[in-house]
Protein backbone atom coordinates (compact mmCIF):
# COMPACT_ATOMS: atom_id res chain seq x y z
CA UNK A 1 0.00 0.00 0.00
CA UNK A 2 2.82 2.38 -0.79
CA UNK A 3 4.70 1.81 2.47
CA UNK A 4 7.76 0.39 0.75
CA UNK A 5 8.09 3.42 -1.52
CA UNK A 6 7.73 5.78 1.46
CA UNK A 7 10.53 3.92 3.25
CA UNK A 8 12.76 4.09 0.16
CA UNK A 9 12.09 7.80 -0.22
CA UNK A 10 13.16 8.41 3.40
CA UNK A 11 16.37 6.44 2.84
CA UNK A 12 17.18 8.12 -0.47
CA UNK A 13 16.69 11.56 1.06
CA UNK A 14 19.80 11.10 3.25
CA UNK A 15 23.10 12.03 1.67
CA UNK A 16 25.98 9.63 2.21
CA UNK A 17 28.25 12.42 3.42
CA UNK A 18 25.91 12.83 6.43
CA UNK A 19 26.58 9.23 7.40
CA UNK A 20 29.99 9.82 8.97
CA UNK A 21 31.99 7.33 11.07
CA UNK A 22 31.46 9.56 14.12
CA UNK A 23 27.69 9.43 13.73
CA UNK A 24 27.75 5.69 13.19
CA UNK A 25 29.89 5.25 16.29
CA UNK A 26 27.57 7.51 18.31
CA UNK A 27 24.65 5.31 17.27
CA UNK A 28 26.53 2.19 18.32
CA UNK A 29 27.39 3.64 21.74
CA UNK A 30 23.81 4.86 22.26
CA UNK A 31 22.31 1.42 21.49
CA UNK A 32 24.72 -0.44 23.74
CA UNK A 33 24.37 2.05 26.60
CA UNK A 34 20.58 1.85 26.46
CA UNK A 35 20.77 -1.93 26.87
CA UNK A 36 23.53 -1.99 29.50
CA UNK A 37 21.21 -2.34 32.52
CA UNK A 38 20.46 -5.95 31.65
CA UNK A 39 23.28 -8.41 30.76
CA UNK A 40 20.90 -10.48 28.63
CA UNK A 41 19.54 -7.44 26.77
CA UNK A 42 23.10 -6.16 26.26
CA UNK A 43 24.09 -9.48 24.70
CA UNK A 44 21.10 -9.40 22.34
CA UNK A 45 21.68 -5.76 21.40
CA UNK A 46 25.37 -6.44 20.79
CA UNK A 47 24.43 -9.18 18.32
CA UNK A 48 22.01 -6.84 16.52
CA UNK A 49 24.45 -3.93 16.38
CA UNK A 50 27.24 -6.25 15.22
CA UNK A 51 25.04 -7.52 12.38
CA UNK A 52 24.00 -4.03 11.28
CA UNK A 53 27.59 -2.78 11.23
CA UNK A 54 28.91 -5.82 9.37
CA UNK A 55 26.15 -5.39 6.80
CA UNK A 56 26.95 -1.70 6.46
CA UNK A 57 30.69 -2.29 6.10
CA UNK A 58 30.00 -4.92 3.43
CA UNK A 59 28.35 -2.27 1.22
CA UNK A 60 31.65 -0.41 0.91
CA UNK A 61 34.11 -3.21 0.16
CA UNK A 62 36.48 -2.68 -2.81
CA UNK A 63 34.63 -5.32 -4.86
CA UNK A 64 31.42 -3.29 -4.63
CA UNK A 65 32.96 0.19 -4.85
CA UNK A 66 34.56 -0.57 -8.22
CA UNK A 67 31.08 -0.90 -9.75
CA UNK A 68 29.75 2.39 -8.38
CA UNK A 69 29.57 5.59 -10.39
CA UNK A 70 28.54 7.93 -7.58
CA UNK A 71 31.10 9.96 -5.66
CA UNK A 72 31.71 8.47 -2.22
CA UNK A 73 32.56 10.57 0.83
CA UNK A 74 35.93 10.38 2.54
CA UNK A 75 36.21 8.85 5.05
CA UNK A 76 33.73 6.14 4.18
CA UNK A 77 30.70 5.89 6.51
CA UNK A 78 31.88 2.84 8.48
CA UNK A 79 35.61 3.45 8.28
CA UNK A 80 37.32 2.78 11.62
CA UNK A 81 34.09 1.78 13.39
CA UNK A 82 34.77 -1.29 15.54
CA UNK A 83 32.32 -4.11 16.05
CA UNK A 84 31.04 -4.97 19.53
CA UNK A 85 32.11 -8.38 20.77
CA UNK A 86 29.28 -10.89 20.77
CA UNK A 87 30.94 -14.17 21.66
CA UNK A 88 29.80 -17.47 20.26
CA UNK A 89 26.17 -18.31 19.62
CA UNK A 90 26.58 -22.06 19.86
CA UNK A 91 23.46 -24.13 19.36
CA UNK A 92 21.78 -25.33 22.56
CA UNK A 93 19.44 -28.22 21.92
CA UNK A 94 15.81 -27.98 23.02
CA UNK A 95 14.77 -31.05 21.06
CA UNK A 96 14.19 -34.67 21.97
CA UNK A 97 13.99 -36.12 18.44
CA UNK A 98 12.10 -39.28 19.42
CA UNK A 99 9.42 -37.36 21.33
CA UNK A 100 9.11 -34.69 18.63
CA UNK A 101 8.78 -37.20 15.79
CA UNK A 102 6.25 -39.28 17.72
CA UNK A 103 4.13 -36.18 18.36
CA UNK A 104 4.49 -35.08 14.72
CA UNK A 105 3.36 -38.48 13.43
CA UNK A 106 0.34 -38.51 15.73
CA UNK A 107 -0.76 -34.87 15.46
CA UNK A 108 0.39 -33.87 11.97
CA UNK A 109 0.53 -37.06 9.89
CA UNK A 110 -2.49 -38.75 11.48
CA UNK A 111 -4.24 -35.58 12.65
CA UNK A 112 -5.07 -36.91 16.13
CA UNK A 113 -5.43 -33.94 18.49
CA UNK A 114 -7.36 -35.53 21.35
CA UNK A 115 -10.20 -37.80 22.28
CA UNK A 116 -13.58 -37.27 20.64
CA UNK A 117 -12.09 -34.81 18.13
CA UNK A 118 -12.22 -35.29 14.35
CA UNK A 119 -8.89 -36.10 12.73
CA UNK A 120 -7.22 -33.18 10.97
CA UNK A 121 -4.09 -34.45 9.18
CA UNK A 122 -1.53 -31.90 8.02
CA UNK A 123 0.88 -34.08 6.03
CA UNK A 124 2.79 -31.18 4.49
CA UNK A 125 3.93 -30.06 7.95
CA UNK A 126 4.98 -33.61 8.77
CA UNK A 127 7.02 -33.83 5.55
CA UNK A 128 8.75 -30.53 6.36
CA UNK A 129 9.82 -31.93 9.74
CA UNK A 130 11.18 -35.08 8.10
CA UNK A 131 13.24 -33.07 5.62
CA UNK A 132 14.57 -30.56 8.17
CA UNK A 133 15.27 -32.95 11.05
CA UNK A 134 16.02 -36.08 9.04
CA UNK A 135 18.02 -34.58 6.17
CA UNK A 136 19.13 -31.17 7.46
CA UNK A 137 17.58 -29.25 4.56
CA UNK A 138 17.28 -25.47 4.74
CA UNK A 139 13.92 -23.73 4.42
CA UNK A 140 14.48 -22.70 0.79
CA UNK A 141 15.71 -26.19 -0.11
CA UNK A 142 12.57 -27.74 1.38
CA UNK A 143 10.40 -25.18 -0.40
CA UNK A 144 11.84 -25.97 -3.85
CA UNK A 145 12.55 -29.71 -3.44
CA UNK A 146 11.06 -31.84 -6.21
CA UNK A 147 10.34 -35.56 -6.21
CA UNK A 148 12.87 -36.17 -8.99
CA UNK A 149 15.65 -34.92 -6.69
CA UNK A 150 15.19 -37.95 -4.42
CA UNK A 151 17.48 -40.81 -5.46
CA UNK A 152 15.45 -43.72 -4.12
CA UNK A 153 17.91 -46.45 -5.14
CA UNK A 154 20.82 -44.64 -3.47
CA UNK A 155 18.97 -43.38 -0.37
CA UNK A 156 20.03 -39.80 -1.06
CA UNK A 157 18.44 -36.42 -1.66
CA UNK A 158 20.12 -34.29 -4.30
CA UNK A 159 20.28 -30.58 -3.52
CA UNK A 160 21.00 -28.71 -6.73
CA UNK A 161 20.17 -25.63 -8.75
CA UNK A 162 16.94 -26.03 -10.70
CA UNK A 163 14.74 -23.87 -12.90
CA UNK A 164 12.94 -22.79 -9.73
CA UNK A 165 15.94 -21.53 -7.78
CA UNK A 166 19.58 -21.85 -6.86
CA UNK A 167 21.41 -23.02 -3.77
CA UNK A 168 22.87 -20.95 -0.95
CA UNK A 169 26.47 -21.56 -2.07
CA UNK A 170 28.53 -23.84 -4.27
CA UNK A 171 29.13 -26.14 -1.29
CA UNK A 172 25.37 -26.49 -0.80
CA UNK A 173 25.01 -28.53 -3.99
CA UNK A 174 25.47 -32.13 -2.87
CA UNK A 175 23.87 -35.51 -2.37
CA UNK A 176 22.68 -36.03 1.21
CA UNK A 177 22.61 -39.52 2.71
CA UNK A 178 19.18 -40.18 4.19
CA UNK A 179 17.69 -42.93 6.35
CA UNK A 180 15.98 -45.45 4.00
CA UNK A 181 13.05 -45.60 6.42
CA UNK A 182 12.53 -41.86 6.09
CA UNK A 183 12.41 -42.18 2.31
CA UNK A 184 9.84 -44.95 2.61
CA UNK A 185 7.62 -42.57 4.58
CA UNK A 186 8.06 -39.86 1.94
CA UNK A 187 7.33 -42.33 -0.85
CA UNK A 188 3.94 -43.04 0.70
CA UNK A 189 3.02 -39.39 -0.02
CA UNK A 190 4.35 -39.42 -3.58
CA UNK A 191 1.62 -38.83 -6.19
CA UNK A 192 1.16 -41.20 -9.09
CA UNK A 193 3.01 -40.28 -12.30
CA UNK A 194 1.22 -37.50 -14.11
CA UNK A 195 -0.83 -36.50 -11.08
CA UNK A 196 -0.19 -33.98 -8.35
CA UNK A 197 2.59 -31.49 -7.83
CA UNK A 198 6.23 -32.07 -8.84
CA UNK A 199 7.20 -30.58 -5.46
CA UNK A 200 7.54 -32.71 -2.35
CA UNK A 201 5.71 -30.08 -0.28
CA UNK A 202 2.42 -29.21 -1.94
CA UNK A 203 1.25 -25.60 -2.06
CA UNK A 204 -1.20 -23.64 -4.20
CA UNK A 205 1.43 -20.88 -4.53
CA UNK A 206 3.59 -21.00 -7.63
CA UNK A 207 7.39 -20.57 -7.38
CA UNK A 208 8.87 -17.22 -8.32
CA UNK A 209 12.44 -17.83 -9.50
CA UNK A 210 12.60 -14.22 -10.71
CA UNK A 211 12.23 -12.95 -7.12
CA UNK A 212 15.95 -12.25 -6.75
CA UNK A 213 15.60 -9.32 -4.33
CA UNK A 214 13.88 -11.26 -1.57
CA UNK A 215 13.19 -14.80 -0.43
CA UNK A 216 9.92 -16.02 -1.85
CA UNK A 217 8.54 -19.22 -0.37
CA UNK A 218 5.82 -21.29 -2.00
CA UNK A 219 5.16 -22.87 1.39
CA UNK A 220 5.29 -19.76 3.56
CA UNK A 221 1.88 -20.54 5.10
CA UNK A 222 2.94 -24.09 5.95
CA UNK A 223 6.22 -22.85 7.46
CA UNK A 224 4.34 -20.43 9.71
CA UNK A 225 1.92 -23.15 10.81
CA UNK A 226 4.80 -25.49 11.62
CA UNK A 227 6.72 -22.86 13.59
CA UNK A 228 3.61 -22.29 15.69
CA UNK A 229 3.34 -26.04 16.29
CA UNK A 230 7.04 -26.27 17.21
CA UNK A 231 6.66 -23.40 19.67
CA UNK A 232 3.89 -25.41 21.33
CA UNK A 233 6.36 -28.27 21.74
CA UNK A 234 8.81 -26.10 23.67
CA UNK A 235 11.19 -25.00 20.92
CA UNK A 236 11.89 -21.35 21.74
CA UNK A 237 14.73 -20.67 19.27
CA UNK A 238 14.30 -17.50 17.23
CA UNK A 239 14.23 -19.66 14.11
CA UNK A 240 12.44 -22.78 15.29
CA UNK A 241 12.50 -24.46 11.88
CA UNK A 242 16.25 -23.92 11.47
CA UNK A 243 16.73 -25.49 14.92
CA UNK A 244 15.68 -28.80 13.34
CA UNK A 245 18.59 -28.54 10.89
CA UNK A 246 20.98 -27.82 13.76
CA UNK A 247 19.64 -30.81 15.68
CA UNK A 248 20.28 -32.93 12.59
CA UNK A 249 23.91 -31.76 12.61
CA UNK A 250 24.27 -32.48 16.33
CA UNK A 251 22.94 -36.00 15.91
CA UNK A 252 25.31 -36.74 13.01
CA UNK A 253 28.20 -35.34 15.06
CA UNK A 254 27.34 -37.62 17.99
CA UNK A 255 27.24 -40.64 15.68
CA UNK A 256 30.14 -40.00 13.30
CA UNK A 257 32.08 -36.92 14.44
CA UNK A 258 32.18 -33.25 13.56
CA UNK A 259 33.74 -33.72 10.12
CA UNK A 260 30.84 -35.96 9.05
CA UNK A 261 28.40 -33.39 10.47
CA UNK A 262 30.04 -30.58 8.52
CA UNK A 263 29.82 -32.61 5.30
CA UNK A 264 26.18 -33.53 5.96
CA UNK A 265 25.30 -29.88 6.64
CA UNK A 266 27.24 -28.87 3.49
CA UNK A 267 29.22 -26.15 5.24
CA UNK A 268 32.16 -24.41 3.60
CA UNK A 269 34.09 -24.47 6.90
CA UNK A 270 34.22 -26.90 9.78
CA UNK A 271 34.58 -23.88 12.09
CA UNK A 272 31.06 -22.79 11.15
CA UNK A 273 29.77 -26.22 12.12
CA UNK A 274 31.62 -26.23 15.43
CA UNK A 275 30.72 -22.71 16.56
CA UNK A 276 27.06 -22.44 15.56
CA UNK A 277 25.52 -25.79 14.70
CA UNK A 278 26.64 -28.46 17.14
CA UNK A 279 25.37 -29.22 20.62
CA UNK A 280 27.38 -31.74 22.59
CA UNK A 281 25.29 -34.89 22.95
CA UNK A 282 27.76 -37.08 24.83
CA UNK A 283 29.25 -35.84 28.12
CA UNK A 284 33.02 -35.80 28.47
CA UNK A 285 33.94 -35.84 32.17
CA UNK A 286 36.90 -36.83 34.31
CA UNK A 287 35.42 -39.48 36.59
CA UNK A 288 37.06 -38.53 39.87
CA UNK A 289 34.50 -40.48 41.91
CA UNK A 290 35.50 -43.72 40.18
CA UNK A 291 39.12 -43.14 41.19
CA UNK A 292 38.10 -42.60 44.81
CA UNK A 293 36.13 -45.84 44.76
CA UNK A 294 39.06 -47.89 43.35
CA UNK A 295 39.87 -50.68 45.81
CA UNK A 296 43.55 -50.73 44.93
CA UNK A 297 44.18 -47.03 45.44
CA UNK A 298 47.80 -46.27 46.18
CA UNK A 299 48.32 -45.07 49.75
CA UNK A 300 49.76 -41.64 50.42
CA UNK A 301 52.74 -43.17 52.21
CA UNK A 302 53.85 -45.05 49.08
CA UNK A 303 53.05 -42.46 46.42
CA UNK A 304 53.25 -38.66 46.74
CA UNK A 305 49.98 -36.86 45.91
CA UNK A 306 51.75 -34.34 43.66
CA UNK A 307 54.81 -35.11 41.59
CA UNK A 308 57.78 -32.99 42.51
CA UNK A 309 58.89 -30.46 39.93
CA UNK A 310 62.28 -30.97 38.36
Amino acid sequence: NGGHKQWLDRVQAIRLDRLTPNRVNDWKVHELKAASKSPLQLKRTSVTVNGVLRGGKALFTPDIRKHLTLRLPSPLPFEGVTLPEVGRSRYKSEIEPALLLTAAKRELAEGIQGENQPANPRPELFKIILLALGAGLRRDEIDKLQWNQIQWHRNTIRVETTEHGGTKSAESEADIDVDPGLLEILKSYMPKPGNGSPFVIESPVEPRPQAARYHHYRCNRQFKELVKWLRGKGIKSRNALHALRKEFGSQICAQAGIFAASVALRHSSINLTREYYIDKKQPAVFQVSKLLEAPEAVSESKQPAVAAKA
